[in-house]
């Protein structure tokens, strides 16, 4: 495959403000927030692989996120990215990959969307 085709394409919810590293709030209720976003994010890989019936990702990947944050207020790009951790472990787990296989970023911003949402697509590296 060559690096321009997209193998799998998951739609992420914008991640809760708790999971900001900025972010005020207990460790528990941080717990929870990251729990939740990584369950979320693995029942979204699995809904675009099947362990039992596709091929496993191999070798070098490339994501691909397009944001698409709730508001037009200016979001911290970092932020956004370290919010999303939980996120990316879960649809990892989903996809039966390690993120180390993740070689190259790409991070696009689209227009706000009411709620939220993240896109991540991601590519083989050729």
């Amino acid at each position: 495959m060559t690096g321009t085709q997209i193998i799998k394409r998951i739609t992420l919810p914008w991640p809760n403000r708790r999971l900001s590293p900025n972010s005020p709030g207990n460790w528990q209720s941080k717990l929870t927030a990251r729990q939740q976003a990584r369950n979320d994010a693995y029942l979204e890989a699995r809904l675009v692989y099947d362990p039992a019936d596709d091929e496993p990702l191999s070798g070098e990947l490339q994501v691909r996120y397009t944001l698409r944050p709730p508001t037009r207020r200016h979001y911290d790009q970092d932020n956004v990215l370290a919010g999303l951790k939980s996120h990316i472990d879960g649809v990892c787990q989903g996809l039966g990959i390690d993120d180390r296989q993740f070689k190259r970023t790409v991070i696009e911003w689209a227009d706000p969307l009411k709620g939220g949402r993240v896109e991540m697509e991601i590519r083989e590296l050729s």
